[in-house]
């Protein structure tokens, strides 16, 4: 609570930078560095889109998916018969990936799942990568540095292309949601599929949450960035507890539910409960996103021997904060 709860003296460093237009300095809600910045940004981003009643919307969507992950797991299950065994982790990133980009864009984006289109030629291998680079910078900051410089954002840029001479990955999926958001906005507009671009455009000019076609491509681009592999991590983290010994338990007593008359509050507050569980033994992010000590906070951190210098990165690791026996007694997994 100390280093991410509220408190002006502690602020996002230059890791944060990585989020950041290295042309044109535009903040995302992720690099906007003080609290006064992101709670801006979390005002334009969260309510028009992101709000109980909004993302309620997105649920056949899901749904939808769900269904498309399923039958992929069956065609990969068919076609291995004499194994005992699939690796579910890439289909579950399919999955959050297809879901998360459709949630932002909508069906303008893709009329089936995007990485079943050609466009999406190692756009997941992408990702991942880029991701690696993202969570070295949280330890390494002169490689936060490098990777933020122009030569090396054109770099990581740089559109790759099939065959036939098609744009693929990353870039391919840039150009598309640029054309999206830029040249023909009115195709999510008159969309009958909600979408978080479509609530973003939907704000009025005059309204104080209303973001120019940028900022809204920014903070699109920067959910696809941040949600499909962290929720994937998650998803195959609780998939993985729930198919050992100690899981399947849980998996019966949650189906049971289901099938009796508990009702759905009871089995959600279940299923809750196998969350964040997981999600205290297997944290999504293989990092502890850093503050800057400034000027006031030097004792921000409590019971600590000593005052920290200035400029000091501090971080709260969530792997070694989850198997605290001081937090969670000694049964902790």
């Amino acid at each position: 609570e100390a280093i991410y709860g509220f408190n002006k003296f502690l602020e996002k460093g230059d890791f944060y930078c990585f989020g950041r237009d290295a042309v044109n300095q535009a903040e995302s809600i992720f690099s906007a560095r003080t609290n006064a910045s992101h709670r801006e940004h979390r005002r334009k981003v969260v309510g028009p889109a992101l709000a109980p009643g909004k993302i309620a919307a997105y649920e056949p969507i899901i749904s939808k998916n769900i269904s498309c992950l399923l039958s992929r797991l069956a065609k990969a299950q068919s076609s291995c018969n004499d194994v005992a065994f699939t690796n579910i982790a890439p289909y579950v990133h399919g999955f959050t990936f297809d879901t998360i980009v459709e949630i932002i864009y909508g069906e303008p984006i893709c009329s089936e799942p995007y990485t079943d289109t050609a466009a999406a030629r190692d756009v997941l291998t992408g990702f991942k990568d880029m991701s690696k680079f993202a969570w070295g910078a949280s330890y390494l900051p002169w490689l936060g540095w490098l990777m933020s410089t122009r030569p090396m954002v054109s770099l990581t840029r740089r559109p790759t292309y099939d065959a036939e001479g098609n744009m693929t990955s990353i870039g391919a999926l840039v150009a598309r949601t640029l054309d999206l958001v830029h040249a023909h906005p009115e195709k999510s507009q008159k969309s009958s599929q909600p979408s978080i671009l479509k609530s973003y455009l939907s704000v009025p000019d005059s309204d104080t949450k209303h973001m120019d076609p940028y900022q809204i491509w920014h903070e699109c681009f920067n959910l696809v960035f941040a949600g499909p592999g962290s929720t994937a991590a998650a998803l195959t983290a609780i998939f993985f507890e729930l198919g050992r010994p100690h899981g399947r338990k849980w998996q019966e007593r949650i189906r049971a539910d289901l099938s009796a008359d508990a009702g759905p509050a009871d089995s959600s507050a279940m299923i809750a409960a196998v969350i964040k569980e997981t999600l205290r033994l297997h944290s999504p992010f293989p990092t502890a996103f850093p503050r800057v000590i400034a000027a006031g906070a030097e004792t921000a951190i409590p019971d600590l021997a000593a005052p920290l210098p200035v400029g000091s990165l501090v971080a709260a690791n969530t792997y070694v904060l989850g198997r605290s026996k001081e937090i969670w007694g000694e049964e902790i997994g």
